[in-house]
């Protein structure tokens, strides 16, 4: 094909896929700020996304123009998950961590699977570092879904895909996970 008829027919694509100005409405084509929106059939002269904002907005309380966007909506606010916060057992959803929260003691103990079979756990109490334990046992419990926090007087623990992080008021704690165990 010879390169004049190739850029001739590159114009008639250009000139039919790319529409033109002329093809848009005009802010007179329409009675309300609103009506415009609905439409986006007009040019956006400043790029904010809200069209023929010289037109009356039903939501201005004078009924005359609107200086800008109409407010959005409310959003109803997220419901607030539930705290857990007593006494017991606790485990994660994979039941491989499990932990004892004691509210009379003012502490959590938490376990793998792995530690538990070489007894041992860590102890958080409301001050100072997580320590390393000699286990009985620490086993089932009630499930702690991901992303939930375990609630205690004086610190918290988080149940992660990851694994559990228990932190106190000190913003010391430990990190349970069965391929890592760690205190911070």
């Amino acid at each position: 094909m010879m390169p004049a008829v190739r850029l001739m027919l590159l114009v008639v694509l250009l000139v039919l896929l790319v529409p033109s100005a002329a093809s848009a409405a005009t802010c007179s084509s329409h009675s309300t700020q609103a009506e415009a929106q609905r439409a986006a059939d007009t040019v956006d002269a400043d790029g904010d996304g809200v069209y023929c904002e010289s037109l009356p907005c039903p939501c201005s309380r004078g009924g005359g123009s609107s200086p800008g966007p109409a407010p959005e909506p409310a959003r109803p606010a997220p419901a607030p998950k539930p705290r857990l916060s007593s006494n017991g057992l606790y485990r994660s959803p994979t039941r491989q961590i499990s932990c004892l929260l004691d509210d009379s003691q003012k502490r959590v103990r938490c376990s793998t699977r792995n530690m538990a079979e070489r007894k041992a756990y860590f102890s958080l109490r409301a001050r100072g570092t997580a320590k390393l334990r000699e286990l009985r046992r620490i086993r089932g419990g009630s499930e702690i879904p991901y992303g939930r926090r375990l609630y205690g007087r004086g610190f918290s623990c988080l149940s992660t895909t990851r694994g559990f992080k228990c932190s106190n008021r000190d913003g010391r704690g430990m990190f349970l996970s069965l391929k890592n165990v760690f205190r911070f």
